[in-house]
């Protein structure tokens, strides 16, 4: 090709172009496309062509136009990608890694201390599988030998009253009983706080007066040697000799629901295992993280590196190393207690409540955050060694206090009818509606999405759901546990299971 200018001669073509300009990507409708790419070819072939669509080259046409389009459909795709609000998938997760976070994965529903009772010296191994009454497939994290005598057994007390002075020193190992003989020891020590604040304790024991199996209420109340007083936190079922405490964990992702007793069917028979049953609730295991769940953390993100905010404390506890699942975080700055929905926060407070991960994550992740000398709130306790500032041991140790919060189930009923303008329903119509509001839930969209203290509305979840059904079903009505709406408290976080979408037909 020459070099000189003079011998250039510019392509004209009549297909239009796509224009990045200040409101975006703009590209031209199929149609126009369309008569560009007919006007092009009559050109090539010397003019005088058929422009029937149903010709040969009216065919070729509209392949060429389509093609065009789909090129320009993708790269403006892509470059809305490059916006935070409308990224997703592998470009959103581009974007968090910008802010150093990354998407969390699915986890599953697990449940600790399940009873697993048969002949002593019987051996659970890890994997060993069994099943919960909706049928869910259960596996055991670790091995775990059935003994003679009864296993330990960790639960936490509220202190109801104090006997001993401000600041007197309850040591570890501390007895508290009943009047029935049920003995408890302390974890840890405490100090009896200067305004005498009701605090929660940690105590274990395997020295129990009552039967096996039987039930020792949450009403009851234990006393130590000092007279001070505490009952549990729930209430307490005295395991049975020759059994093992096993960490089961479900085999499917999300959240699965399994309530007390529920994971009760040996699945998987061994010799001298005899029965199996969870005394406490399983904690819920996740979806992956959906695109508005990962957008909304990465926006508060940006208070991860501030100190003595409540932004900056739910950032913290929300990352991806701690791993919880939600958080909410609120105050109370005035010197008077005041009340949010179930809650009572005391004067010059913090209240944290949180969904998942562990005590030590988020109690590290509290402390770092929270500003100097603040009170606290909530029923779950940890006690955090500062072994960061220089100090030698013994280090300083301090108390942290935050909500746990309670799984709320959400039941959905769902009323759908045939369109009439088509003449069947589609045959898994029950598994579309179920499997589209489990979506709509955990994605976050029409911002509907189980959060601590999220009110929820009937109405966003009938907007977003016709996007996932078949063109021949209409949504009649929808009901949140019978109501237009379900408001979770900040001490309270929603979940939903397929189980509990229950679909209708409108006759």
């Amino acid at each position: 090709m020459s070099s000189n200018s003079n011998n250039k001669t510019a392509l004209q073509i009549a297909v239009p172009l796509p224009e990045l300009g200040p409101n975006g990507y703009d590209t031209p409708e199929e149609s126009k496309i369309l008569s560009g790419v007919q006007a092009d070819m009559n050109i090539a072939f010397g003019g005088n062509l058929d422009n029937q669509l149903t010709s040969p080259q009216g065919q070729l046409a509209q392949s060429l136009a389509a093609i065009i389009a789909d090129r320009n459909a993708q790269f403006a795709y892509y470059v809305n990608q490059i916006d935070p609000n409308y990224a997703e998938g592998r470009m959103q997760d581009a974007i968090g890694r910008i802010y150093f976070i990354e998407r969390k994965r699915e986890t599953f529903t697990t449940i600790y201390n399940v009873e697993c009772r048969g002949a002593a010296g019987t051996f659970i191994q890890k994997g060993t599988l069994a099943k919960d009454e909706s049928g869910n497939l259960y596996q055991s994290l670790e091995d775990e030998k059935i003994t003679q005598t009864p296993p330990t057994i960790t639960i936490t007390f509220h202190i109801t009253a104090y006997a001993s002075k401000e600041g007197t020193q309850i040591p570890k190992f501390t007895v508290i009983s009943d009047k029935d003989g049920n003995q408890f020891l302390l974890t840890d020590s405490y100090s009896v706080p200067q305004d005498k604040t009701l605090l929660n304790v940690v105590a274990t024991s395997n020295r129990f007066s009552g039967a096996a199996g039987s039930s020792i209420s949450k009403n009851t109340v234990f006393q130590d040697s000092s007279g001070n007083t505490y009952s549990p936190e729930q209430d307490i079922r005295i395991p049975s000799p020759s059994t093992a405490l096993v960490t089961f964990q479900c085999m499917n992702p999300g959240p699965i629901a399994c309530p007390a007793g529920a994971l009760n069917q040996i699945y998987q028979l061994l010799p001298g295992w005899d029965s199996i049953y969870n005394p406490q609730d399983g904690i819920l295991g996740t979806l992956t993280e959906g695109r508005a769940a990962f957008e909304f953390r990465r926006r508060n993100s940006v208070a991860a590196n501030a100190v003595n905010s409540m932004n900056d404390i739910r950032s913290a506890v929300m990352s991806e190393e701690v791993g919880t699942v939600d958080a909410y975080v609120t105050e109370n700055f005035t010197d008077k207690p005041i009340n949010i929905d179930d809650i009572t926060l005391k004067p010059h407070s913090i209240y944290v409540c949180v969904s998942g991960s562990t005590p030590e994550k988020i109690a590290k992740a509290i402390w770092h955050k929270k500003p100097p000398g603040c009170g606290m709130n909530g029923d779950t306790h940890h006690r955090v060694e500062d072994d960061e500032s220089g100090y030698m041991k013994p280090y300083p140790t301090y108390d942290v206090w935050w909500q746990t919060a309670r799984p709320v189930p959400l039941k959905v009923e769902v009323l759908i009818a045939r369109d009439p303008r088509n003449t069947d329903i589609p045959p898994n119509v029950i598994q579309q509606v179920q499997d589209g509001i489990l979506k709509i839930f955990e994605n976050g969209d029409q911002g509907q999405t189980g959060r601590i203290g999220a009110k929820l509305y009937a109405a966003s979840f009938l907007a977003a759901l016709p996007y996932y059904l078949s063109s021949g079903v209409q949504v009649v009505n929808l009901l949140l546990n019978g109501g237009v709406e379900f408001h979770a408290s900040i001490s309270e976080i929603a979940t939903l299971t397929s189980s509990n979408i229950q679909v209708s037909y409108y006759v």
